[in-house]
Order: structure tokens, then C-alpha cells, then sequence
């Protein structure tokens, strides 16, 4: 757990305890709006197999769980996005996490499928 000091006023701040994951420095935000968020994690296209101009072939996700969750609210949820503050998103609870992970592994199956065909038609021309 770390430690961050998030000031009610100047002349009494509070303390809050942070996950040992939280990467926030929650000095600035309003006493009772605190979420603790994770580092990002990050998949991307390398820049140089780009082909279309301006685009940014990524997808980053990171943890983001309030600190005092709303009553009804999930108690966290992980955010993904294309890595663009103000772009589209997503932010899925823990049954929407398992779907895009059981989705992510038929999809990263396919992909290995398609590797294994450019392959063999390589060692085919050669």
C-alpha cells in the first residue's frame, strides 16, 4: 500500500491509503471522487507495419476502482481504449472482463492459424 495525502483544505489534510498498484497522485482530486487506477498495459502494431496515415494501431487497458464506490455502482472496472484520452473506450466489469478475454483467445488462436499459413506458404517458395 502507499501513502497519498489528498487535502480536504489546507490546514487539515487526509490521508489515504493507496493500493500498492494505484499510480495516482490523488492531490488534486475532490475528497469524496477518488479512484485508484493501474499503470497501463499496452498492445500495439510496430509503427513501421503501418500502412494508413495517422493511424495508431493500439489498444491499452488499466484498472480503475473508486475508493468509496457508489451504492449499485460495480466495485471496479478495467478501461480499455486505443491509448486517446478523449477517444472512445470501454470500461468492463468482471463478467464483461471474461467475455473479451474468451474473445481475445479465439481471436489471438485465429491469428496464430494465419501466421502458420503465411509460414507455410514461405517455406513452400523456398
Amino acid at each position: 500500500m502507499s501513502i497519498s495525502t489528498v487535502s480536504r483544505s489546507a490546514a487539515a489534510p487526509q490521508v489515504r491509503t493507496c493500493p500498492s498498484w494505484c499510480v495516482v497522485d490523488h492531490g488534486n482530486d475532490p475528497i469524496d471522487d477518488i479512484f485508484h487506477r493501474s499503470d497501463y498495459m499496452q498492445v500495439g502494431i510496430p509503427d513501421d507495419q503501418v500502412h494508413l496515415s495517422d493511424a495508431d494501431l493500439k489498444l491499452t487497458a488499466h484498472v480503475c476502482l473508486p475508493e468509496v464506490p457508489e451504492p449499485g455502482d460495480e466495485n471496479g472496472f478495467l478501461v480499455l481504449d486505443h491509448g486517446d484520452l478523449f477517444g472512445p473506450y470501454a470500461e468492463l466489469d468482471l463478467e464483461h472482463c471474461d467475455q473479451f478475454i474468451r474473445d481475445l483467445k479465439t481471436f489471438t488462436a485465429r491469428i496464430e492459424q494465419a501466421r502458420d499459413w503465411i509460414a507455410a506458404k514461405k517455406e513452400q517458395q523456398s
